[in-house]
């Protein structure tokens, strides 16, 4: 050891070069690094949720979770599994086991998918989609929070909404955007339970009658020697007003009951299932992520950018506000980092300068930041990324560098 320190002791010039260059390297580093709320980390976990509107908690557990879970129970390298039943929607938290690798959680998510589409076979016809899986990953928290909002029409709010989504998704670093409160449309048929009575009527009966009308399916294609065209059979509705017309009993030509003689057709809005507001008006929240690996702190310098921009396009009225910056918590991280650091700074050299030389307080002073921007340039090569975990052990470590500058 004594022999590894006296060669650097011997040579001033090289132990200077190396200071310079390593501070140097570190102010490179600083605008090459990612900076986060969070680390790369994969938490091996994930949650499977599938939707069923309008079934009870015992229907969903028989038709939907129940085949889920035995499916899934296949499949290797799973800890634990938990499901939860609810009206309307199944949620399935599959925990894998602790001691698999990055590796072997992405195989058993590949696995997953697959044992989710063995048991959706199984499943009821009205599932509205396939269920859908979500890996839990702590760096993939949306960057922040935009609600649009304002006194007008609920249309206006989610056609605003809308293309403001698509337009985030230009923006660079910004994988995807989620909206909350946007309610789609629905048509709702309200019956008259007196009228379906007088008439015979039943409920599955004018649900079938609707499912025959509102059909588009292949026939396959027709070929000859000079072309091959598809058969196509078209029979959605194009207007809302079509469904008032759907016949549900025909007894001779011209006797038809139809939808619109035992019931009442409105087009609305579904249900809130969240519901969002500020200063007392409601609006639509959405929620940007980051792409995988990109730079959370410059994605949210160019949302806020891109959303200075944007407000110049909105219609009267309507307004949109920045909640929930998670970014906030990097920057004040830094901030403290950056008051630290100078305060250690300036308080190791005071304190040497009131017992040694200037020279020699001036030399272990500048060891301070040195040492720092050393570690930023070394951060590159061991992946980690500027967060909130990395900034809190530099900010420890400062403090234990400060007192062994002035200790030793």
């Amino acid at each position: 050891m004594k022999a590894f320190i006296g060669f650097f002791v011997h040579r001033p010039l090289l132990v200077n070069l190396i200071m310079v260059f390593s501070a140097l390297a570190g102010f490179a580093a600083l605008n090459t690094l990612n900076y986060n709320v969070y680390p790369e980390m994969d938490v091996g976990g994930a949650t499977i949720t599938t939707l069923r509107p309008g079934a009870s908690a015992q229907d969903v557990e028989l038709s939907v979770t129940t085949p889920l879970e035995e499916e899934i129970l296949k499949v290797d390298g799973i800890d634990k599994l938990v499901s939860k039943s609810m009206e309307g929607m199944s949620s399935i938290l599959v925990r894998m086991h602790p001691d698999n690798s990055k590796e072997q959680n992405d195989q058993i998510e590949s696995e997953l998918q697959r044992a989710i589409d063995r048991a959706y076979a199984r499943m009821p016809d009205d599932l509205p989609e396939k269920p859908d899986i979500e890996r839990h990953k702590p760096d993939r928290i949306p960057v922040m929070q935009l609600l649009v909002t304002g006194k007008v029409p609920e249309e206006t709010l989610r056609t605003t909404a809308r293309q403001l989504s698509n337009a985030l998704r230009e923006v660079e670093g910004i994988g995807g955007v989620s909206m909350q409160g946007y309610r789609k449309k629905e048509v709702r048929i309200l019956l008259d339970a007196d009228r379906m009575h007088h008439l015979g009527v039943s409920a599955q009966e004018i649900q079938q009658a609707i499912l025959r009308r509102n059909l588009r399916d292949s026939g396959g294609s027709l070929e000859s020697f000079v072309s091959e065209q598809d058969v196509l059979t078209i029979g959605q509705f194009q207007d809302p007003k079509d469904v008032e017309t759907v016949i549900i009993r025909s007894a001779k030509p011209g006797d038809y009951v139809r939808i619109r003689d035992i019931a009442q057709v409105v087009y609305d809005y579904e249900d809130w299932t969240i519901q969002s507001s500020t200063d007392g008006e409601t609006g639509i929240t959405l929620l940007p992520r980051t792409q995988a690996g990109a730079d959370g702190l410059r994605a949210s310098n160019r949302i806020r950018a891109f959303i200075h921009d944007y407000e110049k396009n909105l219609p009267p009225g309507v307004k949109i506000t920045i909640l929930n910056d998670m970014s906030r918590f990097t920057r004040d991280m830094l901030n403290v980092l950056t008051s630290n650091a100078g305060v250690g700074f300036i308080l190791v050299f005071l304190v040497l300068l009131a017992f040694f030389p200037f020279r020699i307080a001036g030399w272990v002073t500048i060891g301070v930041p040195v040492a720092l921007l050393m570690v930023f340039a070394a951060m590159p090569f061991i992946n980690i990324s500027v967060n909130q975990l990395s900034l809190g052990g530099l900010i420890l470590m400062l403090g234990l560098l400060v007192d062994d500058a002035i200790v030793t």
